[in-house]
């Protein structure tokens, strides 16, 4: 039984870190006016923000 809750655990962490390693675009060292940007130029996120979203936030 013990065994089966430290997989699950482990299951779950190994979720996790491969989607902050794949979804989650590194921002250090970014100034906080340009997070938009990156966000908007990732491969995933770039769709769920769309172009109108991008270019309102570049007008800014």
């Amino acid at each position: 039984m013990r065994a089966w809750l430290f997989f699950f655990f482990a299951g779950w962490i190994a979720a996790m870190t491969a989607f902050v390693y794949w979804f989650l675009p590194e921002t250090k060292g970014i100034p906080i006016e340009q997070i938009d940007k990156v966000w908007a130029e990732h491969w995933f996120w770039r769709r769920v923000i769309g172009e109108d979203e991008a270019q309102a936030t570049e007008k800014l």
